[in-house]
């Protein structure tokens, strides 16, 4: 998926943190744009450019955090990252430095 319009990404957000069941939870939106050329014989014979877009979510139950990231953006795979995350936060060891 390409870079999201404001709009886009403050329905993600919100979609994500419908599913949060934590008692705080945090959302990040990574885009990344690369470009490459391939050369042969000093002439550039090829080239390409991706632009992808990375979501993080954090869950926190008191000093325990627990992080997953996805870059699929349909409704189950969202509901999945928020449940990863959740998961991770209620097995963790509690984090000192939260």
């Amino acid at each position: 998926m390409s870079f999201l319009s404001e709009s886009e990404a403050r329905a993600i957000t919100q979609k994500l943190l419908s599913y949060a069941s934590a008692p705080e939870t945090t959302v990040t939106l990574t885009p990344t744009r690369a470009g490459n050329t391939r050369f042969s014989r000093n002439e550039a014979q090829t080239s390409g450019a991706s632009e992808t877009m990375n979501v993080g979510v954090q869950s926190f139950y008191g000093l325990k955090k627990g992080v997953a990231t996805t870059d699929q953006y349909d409704d189950r795979s969202l509901e999945e990252v928020v449940e990863r995350a959740e998961e991770l936060a209620r097995l963790a060891p509690d984090d000192k430095e939260t």
